[in-house]
Order: C-alpha cells, then sequence, then structure tokens
C-alpha cells in the first residue's frame, strides 16, 4: 500500500504552494507521495483543514521480536499524522518542523492487525507554534496508538539552506 509515486517537489514548487494545495495535489496523484511512503507503507486519504486521514497495513518486516509491531513503525504513522495536519495549515512562503512528540500505546497490532486508520487533527495553530494529536486504528475502530505534537512554524526561507 503505498501511493503511485513517491519523490520531492522543488523547494520553490513546495513553498510557493499552501500545505492544503499540497496534500489535495498527493491525494490526486498530482504531486508525489514523501519518499517516506516508500520505507512505511501508508497512503493518504483524505485532507481538511479539519484532519488527515492516512490508511496503512504492518507487514512482517516491521515485527520485533515477541511478533508485534514495532513501536517505531507506530511512531512513524502518528508523526506523520501530527506533522501533516500542520503542514495542511501552512500558508505559501512558510515551513514547519516537529519540535517534541509524545506517543502511546495503547493495544498491540499484529501482522492479523489489518488495515490501519491514521488520524491527524489540528489541536491549536498559533503564529509561530502549532499542537496537533493523532491516532491509529483498526478497521473495527479500536484505538491502538495516539500521540500528541507540538511544530515550530517558520519562514520557508528558514529550511532552504
Amino acid at each position: 500500500m503505498t501511493q503511485t509515486h513517491t519523490g520531492l517537489l522543488s523547494p520553490a514548487e513546495l513553498f510557493g504552494m499552501s500545505g492544503m494545495e499540497y496534500f489535495s495535489g498527493v491525494i490526486e496523484g498530482k504531486y508525489p507521495a514523501p519518499p517516506i511512503c516508500d520505507t512505511v507503507p501508508m497512503e493518504f486519504v483524505e485532507a481538511s483543514p479539519e484532519r488527515l486521514i492516512l490508511s496503512s497495513q504492518a507487514t512482517e518486516q516491521f515485527l520485533n521480536p515477541m511478533g508485534t509491531v514495532h513501536a517505531g513503525f507506530t511512531a512513524t504513522l502518528l508523526d506523520t499524522a501530527a506533522a501533516c495536519i500542520v503542514h495542511i495549515s501552512l500558508t505559501a512562503g512558510e515551513a514547519y518542523t516537529t519540535l517534541e512528540i509524545k506517543l502511546t500505546l495503547h493495544r498491540a497490532i499484529t501482522r492479523e492487525t489489518g488495515e490501519l486508520r491514521v488520524e491527524g487533527n489540528m489541536v491549536n495553530r498559533g503564529r509561530r507554534v502549532a499542537a496537533s494529536k493523532s491516532s491509529v486504528s483498526d478497521s473495527r475502530g479500536r484505538l491502538l496508538a495516539s500521540a500528541t505534537s507540538t511544530c515550530l512554524i517558520m519562514p520557508a526561507s528558514e529550511v532552504r539552506g
């Protein structure tokens, strides 16, 4: 399960549009999904100012020695959803970076868990700091993991290098 293609836009193209424009384009297939989608299988399903939805499924390569899904897999999904909802809030010329993330694992995820629904929601967006939350649920709607995140908002010129 991955988007049809992954890659990076040029900084001029990415920072020349709003975050909502970018994620709408990813979902429509106009823009490539982020390269992390090649490493951790996830697909961007829905994007709005209120929420971001990803779909994923854990495979054997993400199992720990006990046969359950490694927390790093789940953390990547939670971080992606929490950060990308902040990205959606950006206007052209803005960038962000994660300052902190706190996650809680509520239930074990196994190969048999099946499709995972990952949701990101904005808690608060200020001029320089945004707070967001994310969750991972199974197909029955059971909460498997959750996270909160804080991101720093900055001019895109600060990350162009």
